[in-house]
């Protein structure tokens, strides 16, 4: 990101951040497998669930993509028009519907990239969804496949990587190894991924690229994330039984209800910062006062946004929406 910080490792950057996409694809596979199954919850709990989580802080981020985006590029126009790629509230409007990485292009806004992965993660939740949810072997297979029409290969492309760990779960719970077993098979696990790692060679040049865009690494992404699958499958069973401290669960939790609006609302406001404050870029400790500053932001911004209270709100709500005769 040179236009935050001058001589920043801008592909390193953007390869680490994309994996740290690939495990939260993992991980969120795992987690809604285990609170839809492991909880029991109808199809109307598991949709208005799912919707108020990324609506709560999707449509808020958007919100203050736009304005940032109009006040941003009168404030500092030669700064936003690097990013200007057009079509500005199209991208906005099919972003509102998670249509913004459907089939071969990719119309996040400019100002807020990461909303591709949001239109990937939904798509996840529509397919996994509807395949668990609808009666009768035809609707089973029609409605997942309408989902995969509507987004199309390219997202279908990082479709293995949640449902691996959507795997690690239900392995986990039909085939439990013992606790011998789980340490053999993390030590064997990390043997394995050291050297491989090392040697894996990343088409660096086709990322975030047409046609495949962000789903360019789809073969090392996958994995990745089926290492990682297995991995929780064998942690689970032997960190399973241990006892955290009650202040530790409570700051992990504290932390991780941030996290969404810290990965969403972070980018537009680097952006604005870089265009309408003046420091210097090319001081690692001005940029990280900076940097600073708009993570605080973000986490003060998402204590409201994820709030519980909010959360209940917004899902009753919708919930209510399908209680009508037929649904």
């Amino acid at each position: 990101m040179p236009w935050f910080f001058q001589g920043a490792p801008v592909h390193r950057v953007e390869i680490a951040r994309h994996a740290c996409v690939i495990i939260f694809f993992v991980l969120s596979g795992y987690l809604i497998s285990f609170t839809t199954i492991g909880r029991g919850r109808t199809w109307r709990q598991y949709v208005s669930a799912r919707l108020a989580r990324l609506y709560s802080v999707a449509i808020p981020a958007l919100v203050l993509t736009a304005l940032l985006w109009l006040v941003g590029s009168k404030i500092a126009p030669d700064h936003y028009a690097m990013f200007d790629r057009g079509h500005g509230f199209v991208r906005l409007a099919l972003t509102t519907f998670f249509l913004n990485e459907s089939w071969f292009f990719s119309a996040a806004p400019p100002t807020n990239m990461p909303f591709w992965s949001l239109s990937y993660e939904f798509w996840y939740y529509a397919i996994f969804g509807a395949a668990f949810f609808a009666r009768g072997r035809f609707w089973r297979w029609a409605l997942p496949l309408l989902c995969a029409l509507i987004c199309g290969p390219k997202v279908l492309l990082l479709f293995p990587v949640w449902l691996a760990g959507a795997a690690a779960f239900f392995l986990g719970k039909k085939y439990a190894p013992s606790r011998q077993q789980a340490l053999i098979g993390l030590v064997a696990l990390a043997a394995v991924v050291v050297p491989v790692a090392s040697r894996i060679e990343l088409p660096l040049e086709r990322f975030g690229q047409p046609p495949l865009f962000y789903s360019a690494l789809f073969v090392s992404d996958c994995v990745l994330g089926l290492m990682l699958a297995t991995a929780i499958f064998f942690a689970d069973r032997l960190l399973g039984e241990v006892r955290i401290p009650a202040a530790l669960s409570h700051a992990v939790k504290a932390a991780a209800g941030v996290t969404f609006s810290i990965y969403l609302l972070h980018f537009p406001l680097l952006i604005f910062a870089a265009g309408v404050v003046r420091y210097d870029k090319t001081n690692p400790a001005s940029g990280a006062a900076v940097g600073s500053a708009v993570l605080v932001t973000t986490i003060v911004l998402g204590a409201w946004f994820e709030r519980r209270a909010t959360l209940k709100k917004l899902g009753d709500w919708i919930e209510r929406g399908f209680a009508t005769p037929g649904l």
